[in-house]
């Protein structure tokens, strides 16, 4: 069994090993409600916790803020460029 995972899709998210973030349902709408509110001054980052076997979110293993400048959407999916991190 492989480790490696090309894309992951939790709650309305994907990333693949890009930069883009793509966005569906409730995180489409929070997220399209904050750009329509604050436009470029809009705020909001992306972070991926780890979890134990006892379903307790620990150590915060990613995060990164989303680039509003590169907001597009199609009605059904929200994109947004992130910053590369390493």
């Amino acid at each position: 069994m492989s480790n490696f995972w090309g894309a992951v899709q939790l709650a309305g998210v994907v990333r693949t090993f890009t930069s883009k973030f793509e966005f569906i349902d409730l995180a489409y709408d929070l997220l399209l409600e904050e750009y329509l509110k604050n436009e470029f001054n809009s705020n909001a980052s992306v972070t991926v916790l780890g979890i134990d076997n006892n379903h307790i979110y620990s150590n915060e293993l990613f995060t990164c803020q989303l680039d509003f400048s590169t907001f597009s959407h199609d009605g059904y999916v929200l994109n947004y460029l992130a910053p590369n991190q390493h």
